[in-house]
């Protein structure tokens, strides 16, 4: 949990009795369930890892639409915020309240692009809370202010759209 999540549901090897226990994948994740499988399988089992490579990941080139980086930042949060509530020990305590903390900077930044203010405001107070540092915190809410006004200043003021969003 301390490192980048790379785990791929197509390496992950669970037994049937395990993954009836845990209930299977959680489908209100739908970018991370399998990430979210792998960190509650780790917990309720032993886990091992073989250094053979078993899955081959190809990465098309070009930028993912930004509803996806929405869909994984936020993902990512709901699970860490699971993860901190049940961690029992302040070692994984304070992991998950670091990942907690950059996955939702990810998620305010995310959304702060896509003009929703009120969740990417959300996403930002609880990174704070989380423990974020604030001149990180900062810098993202600044990059939404500064994104806008740096595009009139380029493109002229037809650049900007304004469109009203739900949040």
């Amino acid at each position: 949990l301390a490192h980048e999540e790379i785990i791929v549901v197509q390496s992950v090897v669970i037994e049937r009795a395990l993954l009836d226990e845990l209930g299977g994948m959680d489908k209100s994740l739908p970018r991370m369930a399998d990430f979210d499988l792998a960190v509650r399988s780790a917990r309720a089992s032993a886990a091992a890892a073989i250094e053979e490579p078993l899955v081959l990941v190809r990465r098309k080139p070009g930028r993912a639409p930004i509803q996806d980086w929405v869909q994984v930042a936020g993902g990512l949060v709901r699970i860490f915020e699971a993860r901190l509530r049940d961690a029992g020990d302040d070692d994984l305590r304070a992991v998950c309240r670091r990942q907690l903390a950059r996955h939702s900077l990810d998620l305010a930044n995310a959304l702060l692009i896509c003009w929703r203010f009120t969740e990417g405001l959300r996403a930002l107070a609880t990174a704070m809370r989380a423990g974020a540092s604030p001149s990180k915190a900062l810098r993202v809410a600044a990059r939404a202010v500064v994104r806008p006004i740096a595009r009139v200043v380029r493109y002229g003021a037809r650049s900007v759209r304004y469109r009203r969003t739900a949040g």
